[in-house]
């Protein structure tokens, strides 16, 4: 989608702040495809047992374009977030724990 697009979805009506501007939650209104992206990661999740691991600056829209894929195919998933001193083991505890609630 190009940036005229976008802002004619945008501006086509009233919104509320929280839908344009989504700093603690995925952007749904405002998301930009990402054809070659999506069709890579697509092709991935397609792979049974395959692990996806997303990584990019914050803010570059990680979350956001595997949230929106992952809701295109009806698909289940958890979220587990990483910082830096974050240990494989705390990731697997965190997953597992989200996995059984």
């Amino acid at each position: 989608m190009n940036l005229t697009l976008l802002l004619k979805r945008v501006y086509r009506k009233r919104h509320k702040l929280e839908d344009v501007f989504t700093p603690s939650t995925s952007a749904k209104l405002t998301f930009v495809d990402r054809d070659d992206l999506e069709k890579q990661l697509t092709k991935a999740l397609m792979i049974p047992g395959m692990q996806i691991i997303v990584y990019g600056h914050s803010g570059s829209g990680k979350t956001t374009i595997t949230q929106n894929i992952l809701a295109k195919r009806n698909t289940n998933y958890i979220v587990t977030n990483c910082i830096l001193d974050t240990s494989i083991d705390e990731i697997i505890l965190d997953a597992f724990d989200k996995f059984f609630v």
